[in-house]
């Protein structure tokens, strides 16, 4: 009889988890269906070798070896002893079952391994979390409830095979060295005693499985499940391409984002793919000097908001679970207030309205504030071990400020008004954007009405053509490939601004009709091949552009340096004996994969030693002006450049070396604020490769 009402109580117990965990990832896709539909790349040789290679190979978790490892240790350890819980499961029903496997003493052998790495890897996990308190983890209790299921489940596998150890009067194996453990501490009980003792066991890994089932899809831990979604989805174009919008399309009447429903379902999937844990956060720039902004807090409010809207706009989605008594807090300051002030006029009764669902995505959900602190620099996604993409996200909400409300901080107005009637931020003259090249005595620079004879056409850039800072560096670039024999031209007062700045601050409008005359310029002078300076303009140039109708091979200075370096064209001879650390532009490494080039070119000249930061290439902090930060003031917390400046400093360097005439003025501004700009140079490495000709 008690064998049957096992069996049932087995069966009851395991639909429902079955039916609930069913029932809230059907909620999910629901909720991720209210997003707008987008058409991805088709390559599945490219998408599946995604998996292999981030979920597979655990890829972005292991840049941080120490919770790579260890998440390692979870991820195939939880999978691996699976075959031990069948075999616990059907043991409940048919005692001493053994599965079939061959060489079965050493598949006991591995169970007991991997539990126990698992555990070790569970009191890690513990340690990391609650003990040496990493700041980019969370110190909740439900943020470390995950590490609760796995350790007593492990816990279970083990008891529960002591106990059987003693009802079948074995003997103490180094087959089962855990198992012998609670052996020896349950030796001499009754059978009655270790057969109750067994089944505790048995049904405590039983609910401890079927309650993770329930927990899994509610909470950051869905991630198991949409995160291998979300790196197969992976956009597989350069991560320099933003999203287009269609001005040509009748039916839009807003632009950008104003509703979560307006994210596209890739985008919403990411929310829903999110882990928690905080190395996005741990590296952005914003964050770190104070400001709003947290890509982990951005991805979590707009999943909660997802998740309250969506149960509003498609209710009776989930049942009632157990899991609801681990509900995921919001952390939402208006919404908070908003229930406070019900509350005290409505009661108890206001607890029950979903107050998160009536909030205004932007400047409730997620402020303006944190809208315009981000740099576009992309380490967050880079650091992201399931993919997420935060700065198309950001970029939307910027959209739709700009574009639908006509919103945005004065410095923003008066940079598009300059761009688009001087086709400078400044709003210079354009008249005078060739002028610096009457500072040039020696070398001659013909535009290109003036020659039919060019190979690269130069594409100086605003900062180039009117920052005072910058020209040297555009002076500098045009005298070494003059001695090269590089035969160039310039567009001289035809050029317009390359337009990344307006892209990224959110003037999609702006950006596409500065893009189509620039193209138009290109073909109408038969251009085949661009070199800029500007890692922003190479980055829109080389992978936006062509959406547009661009056909040039786009090069940055530092790859045509590097290459007639190695070709023997320009030889460096002159010693410059300077310690000089270099910093990596974020538009030239994680835009475009760009490292090797300037370091080639530093490493060429006699007498340099080069001190890399402790954050370089693929870490490297970004200097705070991408995104189209170089026009507006950081009116939160510390300047990004400050903190920037001060780890190049931290190498006691001669010079800080740069790529980009963005990160010249920051580090520059930099050292002026640290009031070493006497003692510390900052220079292009093009400025650097001239001393040595």
């Amino acid at each position: 009889m008690l064998y049957y009402l096992n069996f049932i109580a087995f069966l009851v117990v395991t639909a429902y988890a079955l039916w609930v965990f069913y029932k809230v990832i059907h909620a999910r896709i629901t909720y991720i269906k209210l997003g707008k539909p987008e058409k991805l790349e088709k390559n599945t040789k490219a998408r599946l070798k995604n998996i292999l290679s981030l979920v597979i190979g655990q890829k972005k978790l292991l840049k941080d070896k120490k919770s790579g490892i260890m998440h390692v240790i979870f991820f195939y350890g939880a999978i691996l002893v699976q075959a031990g819980t069948i075999e616990l499961i059907i043991k409940g029903f048919v005692h001493g079952f053994e599965l079939p496997v061959p060489y079965y003493n050493f598949f006991t052998l591995s169970q007991e391994i991997l539990v126990g790495l698992v555990i070790l890897a569970v009191i890690y996990a513990t340690y990391r979390r609650y003990i040496e308190k990493l700041p980019r983890l969370q110190q909740t209790f439900r943020a470390g409830l995950v590490y609760w299921f796995l350790g007593f489940l492990m816990l279970s596998i083990v008891v529960t095979g002591g106990v059987e150890m003693v009802l079948f009067n074995e003997e103490p194996s180094v087959y089962k060295p855990l198992s012998t453990l609670f052996f020896w501490l349950f030796e001499g009980v009754s059978e009655t005693t270790a057969y109750v003792i067994f089944y505790i066991g048995w049904w405590s890994h039983l609910l401890i499985i079927l309650g993770y089932l329930i927990y899994l899809p509610q909470h950051k831990q869905a991630h198991e499940i949409f995160a291998i979604i979300n790196s197969y989805l992976k956009r597989l174009h350069s991560p320099g391409k933003l999203s287009s919008i269609d001005f040509e399309d009748e039916e839009q009447e807003e632009f950008g984002v104003g509703k979560i429903e307006d994210f596209t379902q890739k985008q919403l999937i990411d929310l829903y793919a999110c882990v928690e844990c905080g190395r996005c956060t741990s590296m952005c720039p914003a964050t770190a000097s104070g400001k709003t902004l947290s890509p982990r807090e951005l991805i979590i409010k707009l999943r909660d908001h997802l998740t309250d809207k969506g149960s509003v706009i498609a209710p009776n989605t989930v049942p009632w679970a157990p899991g609801n008594i681990f509900k995921t807090p919001r952390n939402y300051p208006i919404a908070t207030a908003r229930q406070e002030a019900a509350v005290a006029t409505d009661g108890a009764n206001a607890l029950e309205s979903n107050i998160g669902a009536e909030l205004n995505l932007i400047g409730e959900v997620i402020t303006e504030q944190e809208i315009w602190a981000c740099t576009t620099c992309r380490n967050c996604e880079d650091q992201c071990p399931v993919s997420n993409e935060h700065v198309q996200k950001i970029i939307d909400l910027r959209r739709y400020l700009v574009l639908t409300m006509g919103e945005m901080r004065p410095e923003v107005t008066r940079t598009f008004n300059n761009i688009e009637r001087q086709s400078n931020p400044w709003g210079i003259n354009r008249k005078e954007r060739i002028n610096w090249r009457d500072e040039i005595e020696d070398v001659k620079v013909p535009t290109v009405k003036e020659t039919d004879e060019f190979e690269y056409l130069l594409f100086v850039g605003s900062m180039g053509s009117f920052d005072n800072r910058s020209k040297k560096i555009t002076q500098s670039l045009v005298r070494v490939l003059s001695k090269a024999g590089i035969k160039f031209a310039i567009l001289g007062n035809d050029e317009k601004n390359s337009g990344d700045s307006v892209r990224r601050l959110g003037n999609e409008y702006l950006y596409q009709e500065l893009a189509i005359e620039n193209i138009s310029n290109f073909r109408k002078y038969d251009v085949k091949k661009i070199i800029t300076i500007d890692p922003h303009a190479y980055n829109t140039f080389k992978n936006e552009y062509p959406e547009f109708g661009l056909e040039a091979e786009v090069y940055h200075h530092t790859e045509i340096l590097a290459k007639l370096i190695e070709e023997g064209r320009i030889k460096p001879e002159k010693e410059v004996k300077e310690t000089i650390t270099y910093h990596d532009s974020c538009y030239l490494g994680r835009y475009n994969d760009i490292y090797d080039a300037p370091r080639l070119i530093l490493n060429s000249i006699p007498g340099i030693e080069l001190k890399e930061m402790e954050r370089n290439r693929q870490d490297a902090m970004c200097c705070g002006a991408g995104g189209g930060m170089m026009w507006l003031e950081e009116k939160e917390g510390t300047r990004i450049n400050i903190l920037r400046t001060e780890q190049a400093l931290s190498c006691n360097p001669d010079t800080i070396a740069t790529a980009c005439p963005y990160c010249l003025t920051m580090m520059s501004d930099g050292t002026k604020a640290k009031g070493v700009e006497e003692e510390v140079n900052t220079l292009d490495v093009v400025e650097l490769l001239e001393k040595s000709l």
